[in-house]
């Protein structure tokens, strides 16, 4: 995952940004195969078309993944870009597309990332020429966008990749566009995840699991999570990073990862 993301390029909204309950979103590796994936049509040359994303100058950006290519073709300014970094949307079931135009999308959208001034990006797709191609929805500007040949071309009319029969869970701490990048898993009413990358600031409420000693001071561990391939592994993460977890027996640490947060610790500061 780590690998994936280009810290540098990661914008300041990142930990906002909004997912739908039931979506994952993975790295992408030639491994994987399409039944697994959410595919959006078939290329010129018979070639699955998924949907995938990744982060370009300051922004999340949804596209078009070629899966035979092991390349995300998506847009930016006015041009066609490629990336062969980049995750794709696993198809958990429940996905269906939905006619739209002018910036509008219906309730329960699937987001795809989140452009350099916070506003959020939809997954869509339009008919160009004789192809039906991905792209982003910009809803402020009122159309979805497309790439071919190099360029970027503006649609007002498309379809929206829409997750059937999910919740739309929001937390009472958050605005509704805004709920955590997953679907609760038990405890606290006023928990929630939150995503920490290097250099966002630490949350201050951030839950304290344990307590650790280091050079006779006493130091706090916190509760966090983390998406590796197709699970979220639950560990532990020091302030600023970074996280450590395990799966099937492998020591996993990033210093991407999502932190819980309440009003509240779970420990006293003066525990231990």
């Amino acid at each position: 995952m780590d690998d994936f993301i280009n810290k540098e390029k990661m914008f300041n909204h990142a930990h906002n940004i909004s997912e739908n309950s039931g979506c994952m979103w993975i790295p992408f590796n030639a491994g994987l195969n399409q039944s697994q994936l959410v595919v959006s049509a078939t290329d010129g040359d018979g070639g699955a078309v998924c949907i995938g994303r990744t982060n370009f100058s300051g922004e999340l950006i949804p596209g078009k993944a070629l899966i035979r290519h092991s390349t995300l073709h998506f847009t930016h300014n006015g041009q066609e870009h490629r990336s062969q970094n980049f995750e794709v949307l696993l198809n958990t079931g429940g996905f269906t597309w939905v006619a739209s135009s002018n910036g509008s999308v219906p309730p329960q959208a699937v987001v795809g990332g989140r452009a350099s001034n916070g506003e959020t990006l939809y997954v869509g797709r339009a008919k160009h020429l004789h192809l039906t191609i991905p792209g982003k929805i910009h809803p402020s500007h009122k159309c979805a966008y497309i790439g071919c040949d190099n360029r970027e071309h503006s649609k007002p009319t498309y379809e929206v990749l829409v997750r059937q029969g999910s919740s739309g869970w929001v937390p009472p701490t958050c605005p509704p566009v805004n709920p955590p990048i997953h679907p609760p898993i038990g405890g606290p009413s006023n928990a929630q995840w939150v995503h920490f990358y290097p250099g966002a600031p630490w949350p201050g409420n951030a839950v304290i699991g344990g307590v650790y000693r280091e050079g006779g001071q006493r130091k706090h561990q916190y509760v966090a999570r983390k998406t590796y391939l197709s699970s979220v592994i639950v560990g532990y993460a020091y302030q600023n990073g970074p996280f450590y977890g395990g799966l099937h027996g492998k020591e996993i640490s990033s210093g991407d990862f999502e932190v819980l947060v309440q009003n509240g610790n779970v420990f006293p500061h003066d525990g231990f």
